[in-house]
């Protein structure tokens, strides 16, 4: 189970939303937050994550030029 954040700084509360997500019978065992690269991550939250089994990965929020339509030429 996973979660994306686009934040300044992660916080206890986002990666319990993710803990309580696979905390559900049947769920998976490991949790995924992607946050974007600015984001700061407080050693104690990266401390918590990793003790609950939560997986933080750094991705990239570019803005990608909207497509042009068939009529938009």
């Amino acid at each position: 189970m996973g979660d994306a954040k686009n934040v300044k700084e992660l916080k206890y509360s986002h990666v319990e939303k993710v803990i309580k997500y696979k905390g559900h019978p049947n769920y998976a065992k490991k949790g995924v937050l992607v946050v974007a690269k600015r984001t700061k991550i407080p050693l104690e939250v990266k401390e918590y994550a990793k003790m609950s089994n939560v997986i933080i990965t750094r991705m990239s929020t570019k803005r990608r030029k909207k497509k042009k339509g068939f009529w938009d030429w």
